[in-house]
């Protein structure tokens, strides 16, 4: 998951949000930018458009996505998430599926 809680500036999450977001992929490491102090820092994308920007802030582009789905935020704000189980119905069809083969 990705967390706004540590302050992420511009770029990032907020300050001192605790706002969470489970549908994220890392798309870049990066070691320092331009809008804060501090670092590394995790340029993600969400799955969801409730992001700040498409991978560019205030002019420097970090990584590319579609518009509203990029944070950068501070490492420690970035956290790996289990894999997830399918969900009952997935597991229904894939066995209906391999019944009718």
């Amino acid at each position: 998951g990705v967390g706004g809680g540590e302050g992420g500036g511009e770029g990032g999450g907020g300050e001192g949000g605790g706002e969470w977001f489970s549908d994220a992929t890392v798309r870049a490491v990066v070691p320092s930018v331009h809008f804060a102090s501090g670092g590394p820092w995790i340029g993600v994308v969400l799955d969801e458009p409730v992001g700040l920007h498409d991978g560019e802030v205030r002019g420097r582009r970090y990584f590319s996505c579609a518009p509203g789905h990029g944070l950068v935020v501070r490492a420690s704000a970035v956290e790996r998430l289990p894999e997830r189980r399918r969900s009952l119905s997935e597991e229904a069809a894939a066995d209906a599926r391999a019944a009718w083969r």
